[in-house]
């Protein structure tokens, strides 16, 4: 639920709420006439999306490691490929998800003493850690691809389900592109969105 707005700037307008006694922020993007641009709307549309299926997937496992575990119990075996769906399934799903989070800004963070730093000095520090966050996810994009070639060059397989492996390792390459994306997309937010954000959650964590 929508509590309130925190700040207003040309082209910028971030939204507080709270759940759970945190501060989510949700920024949105305008365009010279006030409204949302289209881009922004459907990239919001399509992360959501991605979230939606991370959380249906993991409900899944869990229902089919929930399963598991009766079959196990009362009838002495197991369902096929357990170790397998459990493994590959929870990988997907923290692939799906690493978008929303950082497009919502929900990644760990501890700004009390950045948020101290004055000056130009203070703006290069805050703008360090998203920069440093796009390039480690571009460079696991990278490496996660090399091995999904890798495997599709060898017909790798699960360990316990005849299924090759290599369209899940291209699936989280290309996860991957999209989180570097959201998160690239911070660093081009003024440096006073980027402090009015970080004002705001700090406020909602104490209340």
């Amino acid at each position: 639920m929508i509590s309130g707005a925190s700040r207003h700037s040309p082209g910028i307008r971030i939204l507080t709420g709270s759940c759970h006694s945190r501060c989510r922020t949700i920024v949105s993007l305008k365009n010279e006439w006030g409204g949302c641009t289209m881009h922004v709307q459907l990239a919001q549309r399509a992360v959501n999306a991605l979230a939606v299926l991370a959380a249906l997937l993991l409900v899944a496992i869990a229902t089919y490691t929930s399963i598991d575990a009766i079959v196990r119990k009362l009838a002495s075996t197991a369902l096929p490929g357990a170790v397998d769906v459990v493994g590959y399934g929870l990988g997907i799903v923290i692939a799906l998800g690493l978008p929303y989070c950082t497009m919502q800004l929900g990644h760990v963070a501890v700004p009390v003493f950045v948020t101290m730093i004055p000056g130009r000095l203070g703006a290069v520090v805050r703008r360090l850690a998203p920069l440093l966050s796009t390039i480690f996810f571009v460079l696991m994009a990278w490496q996660i691809g090399r091995v999904a070639l890798k495997r599709m060059a060898s017909g790798d397989q699960m360990w316990m389900i005849a299924v090759e492996t290599w369209p899940i390792w291209i699936g989280i390459t290309a996860l991957l592109c999209v989180t570097a994306l959201t998160q690239a997309a911070v660093l081009v937010l003024p440096e006073d969105a980027n402090a009015a954000d970080t004002s705001a959650m700090l406020k909602g964590e104490a209340a």
